[in-house]
């Protein structure tokens, strides 16, 4: 794991810049909901449903092809390290320094977070205030003309 992402740093630049973008959407959205006046339900309901769709396409849907790779990724290092072990006569019965070799990588790969396309955990909460911050402020404008 040299590059911290298991060899998917490219991919993480790639969507951390997909995500500083729908920052920047969601900073336009915010004014376009300040600057329009809430009666305006069906420009309003325009760029939510955008947002919407956007959120959707960049995050979502990523979020679920790449994990079914990921997963496929693990399954077959899994598979390929038993079938090494398993081929090299070793046995956990009767363990030697190849066989802890063996299991050490084993419980490494079980353990590995390969996931590219998310952020960081302190990166999240931010992202996620920013991403809401649209709807909440639209939310608000509503409740406080009805």
């Amino acid at each position: 794991n040299v590059d911290g992402s298991y060899g998917w740093r490219a991919v993480r630049n790639f969507f951390r810049s997909v995500y500083f973008s729908l920052l920047l959407r969601a900073a336009q959205l915010t004014i376009a909901v300040l600057v329009l006046d809430v009666r305006n339900y069906f420009y309003v309901g325009i760029a939510a449903t955008l947002w919407s769709a956007f959120i959707a396409i960049y995050v979502a849907i990523p979020q679920a092809i790449f994990k079914n790779k990921f997963e496929l990724v693990r399954k077959d290092r899994l598979d390929q390290l038993v079938a090494q072990f398993n081929a090299s006569g070793l046995d956990t019965a009767h363990p030697t320094s190849d066989t802890e070799s063996y299991l050490v990588e084993i419980e490494r790969v079980r353990k590995a977070r390969i996931n590219p396309v998310g952020l960081a955990k302190w990166e999240s909460s931010g992202f996620l205030i920013v991403v809401l911050l649209p709807v909440l402020l639209t939310i608000v404008q509503v409740v406080a003309t009805v």
